[in-house]
Parts: structure tokens; C-alpha cells; sequence
């Protein structure tokens, strides 16, 4: 059955602003293979990781192989080189898709990480200053903003618009320390905050370092372009450092990634992101958790295009029967061997909950249909699973959503 692999693609970056077509034949699997194969300068060079569905794989181990050429003809998706084979000069493997179009998807982080090279390609990077650090006259640095998840789209759409007032006056304020910018906006509840990371060209500068001071709020109006107040002294109540700017328009700048990253955050403004549950924990009743399901690759590729269906029976009786242990779900099915044995990551939705933990517990089979449970859970060392670990059952699979396939590793 087809599989994912994740692979790396490297080609010369592109003059234009519009990314080029997949090329087929480059793509690679190491990624220190794949900085290697173009003969540029290393800040020309860009690595593409990807996802690569492999579909029908033919080996190609010695020069002059009959389906070298014409392995697609004979009905195979992805061709492959073994190491050390004598094919590549270089001893690594080699792989080459047929089709790009169907095979290869790049991921959105990984997309944007190529724009941020191709955006900062033989550019230096902006540094950051220390939060007792006097910024020099005409330099960039990075800094940052905290801010909501609402005005955050609203910044990236039209950029930053001074506030009225503040300790320093009109203007933008921000920090050099990303942990003091992540506590802004204080009235706004931390799964709905943003902290945009900034580029500053700071211009002329000005300390303001008590209270009172000739210039706190009129440093604009004696040519300055930025203000700061240096921490532990005495104006900002927890004892860092701050820093205002008065023309947004053309001293601060979005890091490309950073604004992704924020495309990525609003896809799940309002949601709270699932968590990893261990082994001995109580899951919280109406909570998310990425849990994990073994099963064989034909069965997976049904479950991602149907949904689970619940097993008729089981230690917990009726369910779909999930893990916490990624390593777990692997060893299942333990009837197929490793090598055709699928793990799904799931998010799962547990509802209410019932620990069930030893054998002939009243609820053990009938925690749903008699006394309304969503999820049942054996905990670890019990003596209810034969290997001591965990168990977790959901009774209705559409509280179940699927996230990727994971193919176990092998040996």
C-alpha cells in the first residue's frame, strides 16, 4: 500500500517572486546529501522538506538495471537507489518520483521557512540587544511586540498604528525580551495572545531613565526616533527594559516567519491545542489529548478516507481502542509483521471519562451504554494489560480525528 515519506528537495533559489515547478528527479532524502548536490555558495543553496506519498516502489541497485529507465512504464511511482551500491558516486541513496503533482506536498511551515531564506538570503540577521544594551544610532535590531490574536491579523494587514499615550508618550511600544512580550496584552488570556517578532531600525536614539525626565514624551519633538528606558530604574514596574518608536511605517518590520507563524496561530484562534497525556494521568473530562492507534497500512489508508469503525468487543468492551505511547501503538496489529504495521496520530476528543482498573470492575463494559461515559481508560500496572501500560477506549469514533500516518521504524 502507498506511504509517506518525508523527504528533502534542493534547487537554486528563483530571481522572481513565484516559486518554480517541482522538478521530479530532485528529489532527495538526507538532507546533508541534499545541501551538497548544487555548486553554490551555502547562501544560494535552500533545502525543501516534504511529504512523499511513494506509492508503488522499485529498487534500482546496479548500473544497467532492465527498469533503470523505464520503471514507470512498468507501472511503479517512485524508483530508488540503495547506499553503497555503485550507482552514486557519492554512496548515498537516490530517489525519483514520477509524478510531483500527486506524490509530493511541501508543509506550510516548511514552505515558509524557504520564503524566510529566499527573503534574508546573504543578508544578516538583526541582532538582539540585551535588555541593559544601548542601542547605537541607524542600526537594526530585533524586538517585540505582544499583542491579540485579533489585532495581530489586523497588524499584518496594515501595520502598526502608534498608541495615543503611554510612560514614553505617542508611539509603538515593545521589548527585547520575548518573555516580557508574551505577558502583553494584560487583559487578554494567554491562548489568545501573539508575540510578533520585529525588525527595528531604531534611528536616533534617546534614554529616559527616570521619571520626569525633560524628554520623557516630547523626545519625538528633539529629532529622536526612538526611546528606551533601561531597566531597574524605577519607571517600568517590573524592572525591564522598554522601547518605543515613533514612525511604525518605516522603522518596524515583520519577520516573514513570524507572520506565518501567526497564519498558522489563527487557523486555531479560540482552540486550545491537544495535549500529550502520560502514561498515569488522569485525562480531563471535555478535554483534547493526541493519543495513537496501531493498524495495517490497508486498514489505515479505509480509516482516513471512511473513519474508524468501533471494534464489536475488547477488554473494555465495544470501542475504538487508542494509546498515549506512540512505541505502543506500533506493536499492533500483533498478528502483521513490523514492516506492514501503520501508527495514526490522533486528536481525541476523550468527553467524560471512566478509569476502569482492575478486572471484573462493575463499568468495565458498560462505562457508555449503561452509565453515559465517552472514554474509559485502564491505567498503567493494573494488572488488566498484559505489558503494564495504559489503555484508552472511545465509544463513538467521531470524537476521533485523524492527523498523520506514522510509519514505525524498523529493527
Amino acid at each position: 500500500m502507498p506511504g509517506s515519506l518525508k523527504c528533502c528537495e534542493v534547487r537554486s533559489p528563483p530571481d522572481g517572486a513565484q516559486l518554480p515547478e517541482l522538478a521530479a528527479d530532485q528529489i532527495k532524502i538526507l538532507l546533508e546529501k541534499a545541501y551538497l548536490l548544487l555548486k553554490l555558495s551555502f547562501n544560494m543553496k535552500v533545502v525543501l522538506k516534504l511529504t512523499v506519498r511513494v506509492g508503488k516502489v522499485k529498487k534500482i541497485d546496479h548500473q544497467g538495471h532492465p527498469l533503470q529507465m523505464t520503471w514507470h512504464q512498468h507501472g511503479y511511482d517512485t524508483a530508488w537507489v540503495p547506499p553503497n551500491c555503485g550507482m552514486v558516486p557519492s554512496g548515498m541513496e537516490e530517489d525519483c518520483v514520477w509524478d510531483p503533482k500527486h506524490q509530493i506536498k511541501i508543509s506550510l511551515e516548511k514552505a515558509c521557512l524557504f520564503l524566510k531564506l529566499r527573503l534574508n538570503m546573504g543578508k544578516p540577521r538583526a541582532p538582539t540587544l540585551k535588555s541593559n544594551g544601548v542601542p547605537k544610532h541607524g542600526r537594526k535590531y530585533t524586538m517585540y511586540h505582544g499583542t491579540s490574536t485579533q489585532n495581530a491579523q489586523l497588524i499584518k494587514k496594515n501595520g502598526f498604528r502608534p498608541s495615543a499615550y503611554g510612560m514614553l508618550g505617542p508611539g509603538v511600544y515593545m521589548s527585547r525580551n520575548v518573555t516580557k512580550a508574551k505577558m502583553f496584552p494584560l487583559g487578554v488570556l494567554p491562548n489568545q495572545k501573539v508575540v510578533l517578532k520585529l525588525t527595528v531600525n531604531v534611528g536616533k536614539v534617546k534614554k529616559i531613565d527616570y521619571h520626569g525626565h525633560p524628554m520623557q514624551t516630547t523626545w519625538h519633538q528633539h529629532g529622536y526616533n526612538t526611546a528606551w528606558c533601561p531597566p531597574n530604574c524605577g519607571m517600568v514596574p517590573s524592572g525591564m527594559e522598554e522601547d518605543c518608536v515613533w514612525n511604525p511605517k518605516h522603522q518596524i518590520k515583520i519577520l516573514l516567519e513570524k507572520a506565518y507563524l501567526f497564519l498558522k496561530l489563527r487557523i486555531n484562534m479560540g482552540k486550545r491545542l491537544p495535549l500529550m497525556l502520560r502514561s498515569n494521568s488522569v485525562p480531563k473530562r471535555g478535554r483534547r489529548y493526541t493519543m495513537y492507534h496501531g493498524t495495517s497500512a490497508q486498514a489505515a489508508t479505509l480509516i482516513k478516507q471512511t473513519g474508524f469503525r468501533p471494534s464489536a468487543d475488547g477488554m473494555l468492551g465495544p470501542g475504538v481502542y487508542v494509546s498515549r505511547d506512540a512505541k505502543k501503538a506500533g506493536k499492533y496489529p500483533l498478528n502483521l509483521p513490523p514492516n506492514q504495521r501503520v501508527v495514526l496520530k490522533l486528536t481525541v476528543n476523550v468527553g467524560k471519562v471512566k478509569k476502569i482498573d482492575y478486572q471484573g470492575h462493575p463499568m468495565q463494559k458498560t462505562w457508555h451504554t449503561v452509565h453515559g461515559y465517552d472514554t474509559a481508560w485502564v491505567p498503567p500496572n493494573c494488572g488488566m494489560v498484559p505489558s503494564g501500560q495504559e489503555e484508552d477506549c472511545v465509544w463513538d469514533p467521531k470524537r476521533i480525528k485523524f492527523i498523520k500516518a506514522i510509519h514505525p521504524k524498523q529493527g
